[in-house]
This record gives C-alpha cells, structure tokens and sequence, in this order.
C-alpha cells in the first residue's frame, strides 16, 4: 500500500575503488558514508510517515512522524471531523497539527511529512503555510516532505 523508496547506490569504478579502501579502513568509512547514512535516514522516516498515510481516511491521505535525536516522537495521519479524539470545533486536522497537539514543544526535532495519491503513489506533502508556523512555534527545526519527483527540505523557523 505505501511507496519504497529505493537505497542509493554508488555504481562507477571509483565508487568501487573507494568501496574497498572503506573495508580496509572502518574511519574512513564512517566519514565517507555520512551523507549516504542520513539519505538512507531521511527515506526511512518518510517510509513511517508514508505508513502513517495509508490509514488515514481523508481524500487527501497524508501522516507525519515527528522525530528527535533519532528517536520517533509521535505519528499520526490527518483526521476528519467525526474521527474519536477531534473536537467539534475543526473540522479536520492536519497530520502535522495532530502531531504538535500529542508531542506538545518539541524544540530540535525533525518532522517527516509524505502524501499518498489514489492511485498509491507519493504525492507532494509540503506543509501549508499555517502548520509550517504551528511547527517553528514549537520549536521543529526541520521539514522532510515527499514530492511526485521525490523529497524535499524546508527549514523553520
């Protein structure tokens, strides 16, 4: 039901000479890998936000993840407004406004947003401009989002 994003991979002969210097040196490889190992992070985070997505029951289904210091905070999908736990007084909520209204002031953390289509594809999930205010108000530094083409970056605050 939710999209994989593929691993990156490195396929040219230097990517392979320098693969093999990485086995004979552990350092190396950990200074090397770095950008590839936060890549990996960023799709892995946005795979639970997709995951989020797909049980959500709104015409536009989109979940978030809400992560600090490598740990997963909260999750959660949009709602509508007959959903137990959603008041009278909003019709629906955002995925990201669930998120803040059960993790409270999150200063530092990481939100991962994604989108699903009707036909199960990912879709653009950048947040509006109320909840990127409601995220910088409570302190979320960052925003990860899916697009048609892939992800993307949005800094708060």
């Amino acid at each position: 039901m939710w999209v994989r994003f593929p691993p990156r991979s490195l396929h040219s002969p230097a990517a392979s000479m320098l693969e093999t210097a990485c086995k004979l040196h552990p350092a190396l490889a950990m200074a090397l890998s770095w950008p590839e190992r936060k890549a990996d992070t960023v799709l892995a985070y946005l795979n639970l936000a997709l995951k989020q997505a797909a049980r959500s029951r709104c015409r536009y289904r989109v979940g978030a993840v809400l992560v600090k210091g490598g740990r997963v905070l909260t999750h959660s999908s949009n709602r509508v407004r007959n959903a137990p736990g959603v008041d009278f007084k909003h019709a629906t909520f955002h995925a990201e406004e669930m998120l803040l209204r059960r993790a409270g002031i999150s200063r530092g953390a990481v939100v991962y947003v994604a989108r699903i289509d009707r036909a199960g594809a990912a879709a653009l999930a950048r947040p509006c401009p109320r909840c990127q205010q409601a995220l910088a108000l409570h302190g979320v530094a960052l925003a990860h989002f899916t697009t048609s083409a892939g992800t993307g970056t949005l800094r708060l605050g």
